[in-house]
């Protein structure tokens, strides 16, 4: 792309999003816009294909969108935005574009434009499994924990993990996921050149060196109560899953778990102590049928089955390679005597869970016999069942 073409990509985005923000302009419409190609000519076939896209409309809306395309005020201050983007390496998706998040072009009201601002455009690229991280401001010494411990290791496996940036559960997923050499997207809920909140000036530098910072909002914008929620339907439908780590009853958390649920994406919790009040948002999910995060094999295990399928089964082959290259072998108890059959099932599946079917075409046992060894690893505790899928034990856990 010449810097002709990037200019002008920035322009119609920039355009767009201040367009919307001063509800003038509807994401429906900025997105039928971005399908014509009449505002890829220049700037007066933008302002044409802009008239043409809302003709018709009798609200007051459509009338302040002309009215500001036709200030030379309104041009000027695009112009300067386009200038700071440039100059700070800023970057556009728009609706349309091959690489615009899959994730996004299925929710509600997807984003005609985003702003982009980082090295890792490739955090959300086909093939990912993407998971959100969500939860409290303010975590306990558990959350803490459970947060650093599931996030580690699913970003060491290649999964890349989405917050928001705030403070408490939000930068712990973003830090962790980086110490782990992964990749983390944070999504703001104003422009990407505004450090918010600004205790994360150091977190944020990190994530823009090496992952990326995503927002619809324009460059130079500030963060707006009323935003966060808009921006919390990002968050979730980014992800294939949610994670809820720690939220009170009334935590904006939830208001991303509804947004989740509104797309279709699965909300898995961390379960607490019920007389923890961090704990009460994630127990009362669970109870109302969540997923309960229990272990992280276990959670890829699952998310396999569903529609990450082929990107959580690669994040599960990756996990254990990582702990039989650690030596993290199921541990026999002592007076176990497993038959040969029971072992090389144990074998086979130290690679990945697989049903009946699949572990008698790997194994060439019998039904039979393969019903037997399977019934003896699961009386030594070595193996758990997950969806139709065997699935193998480590150290006692999955």
């Amino acid at each position: 792309m010449n810097g002709g073409q990037w200019r002008q990509r920035a322009e119609v985005a920039v355009l767009i999003a201040r367009l919307i923000v001063e509800r003038g302009l509807r994401h429906r419409d900025a997105r039928e816009l971005l399908a014509g190609k009449d505002w890829t000519r220049d700037r007066e076939g933008l302002k044409n294909a802009l008239k043409r896209q809302l003709e018709g409309q009798s609200d007051r809306a459509g009338g302040r969108v002309l009215e500001r395309i036709s200030q030379k005020e309104f041009w000027r201050d695009l112009e300067r935005d386009c200038d700071w983007m440039e100059l700070q390496g800023h970057d556009v998706w728009l609706w349309g574009d091959s690489d615009y998040p899959a994730g996004l072009a299925t929710i509600a009201e997807p984003p005609a434009a985003l702003f982009l601002l980082g090295s890792g455009r490739d955090a959300l690229a086909a093939g990912k499994l993407v998971l959100t991280v969500v939860g409290t401001r303010r975590p306990g010494w558990y959350g803490q924990a459970a947060t650093d411990h599931f996030v580690r290791n699913l970003a060491a496996a290649g999964t890349t993990i989405v917050s928001g940036m705030a403070l408490g559960i939000d930068g712990l997923a973003h830090r962790a996921a980086l110490e782990a050499g992964g990749q983390t997207v944070a999504v703001l809920a104003c422009g990407v050149d505004h450090v918010y909140p600004p205790e994360h000036v150091g977190l944020y530098t990190a994530i823009q060196e090496r992952g990326l910072i995503l927002s619809e909002f324009p460059p130079g914008s500030r963060p707006r109560r009323s935003w966060f929620p808009a921006r919390n339907r990002l968050l979730s439908g980014l992800g294939a899953a949610t994670l809820v780590m720690e939220a009170g009853r009334r935590s904006g958390t939830l208001i991303t778990v509804e947004h989740a649920l509104e797309q279709g994406r699965e909300v898995y919790c961390l379960p607490g102590s019920i007389f923890s009040p961090e704990s009460s948002g994630p127990n009362r999910l669970i109870a109302e049928g969540a997923g309960i995060l229990l272990d992280v094999e276990r959670l890829v295990a699952e998310l396999a089955e569903g529609a990450a399928g082929p990107e959580a089964a690669g994040v599960g082959r990756r996990l254990r390679q990582q702990r039989l290259e650690r030596g993290e072998m199921p541990q026999l108890p002592a007076d176990a005597e497993l038959s040969l059959p029971a072992r090389r099932l144990l074998e086979v599946l130290a690679l990945r869970p697989a049903n009946l079917r699949e572990l008698g075409d790997i194994s060439g046992q019998s039904e039979e016999s393969l019903l037997l060894a399977l019934q003896e690893l699961e009386t030594a505790g070595l193996t758990t069942l997950v969806h139709g899928r065997y699935v193998r034990r480590w150290q006692g856990r999955l």
